[in-house]
């Protein structure tokens, strides 16, 4: 009876919360107006407003400067269908958006005053792994898997024009990268991705390893020293810099939560942290110029929801806020120094009521927790 009781008690706190939750729903700004639709949103923040790509009817982007939902005419139509992954990441003015169409990897240049939206091809055979972008400056930094599952870069002007040269970071092998993530300091690059053991022999087992792995690359992609193992014991990372140092956020692997870790720009771990326990996982990381903020899913039973936080340089999170309800899985986050945190998120379930493609920065408060 105890436990019946207990368990009647959890499910009654997993529904309040997901009621506040949709709560937040008006306070989320669409992305474009008169649409409740929308997936895969990711997000960019120029130094006037902010980049968007997000599927809608196809892959569209577009750059906003205000915080008015986007006319369906200023969206930018990149790809009609058989289109994955999007990433975008902008110089303060443009944004560059990449993205997987049938094993190519694309990219093309958008920004408030641009107008050759030409499709770029980066590389083909790409793997399974989602492709990151960064700006470090005076290019933008790509990395993505190749389909033998190896780790490469390349870089592409400001201008857009890809520079055509493609460098080898880890070499191929049987554990296969899902995540990948760069944060620039400039000269230096940090890049962070997953390696997952699979079994096989089942197609549809649970993976057997995952481990985190690192490199810095210079401006143009070339690794500048070996690879090394931030965690033997985890997946899905993500990295921000500072201006001082770089914090890498990953998943616990095989039971979850939330772990990081504080590395300097020579590669010297200088703190390693737990964030937050099960059942978080699945954490995207931004700074602002003064905080870090966190993003992350929490699941309780079978309901996922979406929160967000400040976090000090230390890994000590700040007011937890919901930012989505149920069924929400698609969500991102952007900044850059003296900018707003923009947070993003996407339709991908039925149970989101209203499905919504929306953004929020935190200036504006939500629920919190």
């Amino acid at each position: 009876m105890r436990n019946n009781h207990r368990m009647r008690k959890l499910a009654l706190i997993g529904a309040a919360l997901a009621m506040l939750a949709g709560r937040l729903a008006a306070q989320c700004t669409m992305i474009v107006c008169c649409s409740t639709e929308g997936a895969l949103p990711r997000v960019a923040v120029t130094d006037t407003g902010t980049a968007f790509v997000i599927a809608l009817n196809g892959l569209q982007a577009a750059i906003a400067t205000s915080r008015e939902p986007l006319r369906p005419e200023q969206l930018i139509f990149l790809s009609p269908g058989n289109y994955r992954d999007p990433a975008i990441a902008s110089d303060g003015t443009n944004a560059l958006v990449v993205w997987v169409e049938s094993g190519i990897l694309f990219t093309t240049r958008i920004g408030p005053d641009t107008f050759d939206f030409s499709r770029n091809v980066i590389a083909a055979n790409v793997g399974a792994a989602a492709p990151a972008v960064a700006w470090n400056g005076s290019e933008y930094l790509i990395a993505w898997s190749h389909a033998s599952n190896a780790i490469l870069t390349s870089t592409v002007q400001r201008s857009g024009q890809p520079d055509g040269r493609i460098t080898l970071v880890q070499r191929n092998g049987e554990q296969v990268p899902r995540t990948i993530s760069i944060a620039s300091a400039g000269d230096d690059s940090l890049l962070v991705w997953d390696r997952v053991l699979y079994d096989a022999t089942c197609a549809f087992c649970s993976p057997l390893q995952a481990e985190v792995d690192s490199a810095f690359v210079d401006r143009d992609g070339h690794p500048r020293g070996g690879n090394s193992i931030v965690s033997a014991t985890g997946n899905d990372p993500h990295v921000a810099w500072s201006g001082r140092d770089y914090f890498v956020i990953w998943t616990a692997f095989p039971n979850r939560g939330l772990l990081g870790s504080v590395m300097s720009p020579d590669g010297t771990t200088l703190e390693s942290v737990k964030v937050s326990g099960a059942p978080d996982y699945q954490a995207r990381i931004a700074w602002n110029g003064t905080s870090f903020y966190v993003i992350w899913l929490h699941q309780v039973f079978a309901e996922h929801q979406v929160f967000y936080a400040s976090m000090d340089e230390h890994g000590v999170l700040g007011t937890q806020t919901s930012f989505a309800g149920r069924g929400v899985f698609d969500f991102d986050i952007a900044s850059r120094p003296n900018r707003p945190v923009v947070l993003i998120r996407g339709q991908n379930s039925r149970f989101v009521s209203p499905p919504s493609a929306c953004y929020l920065d935190t200036r504006r408060r939500g629920v919190r927790r």
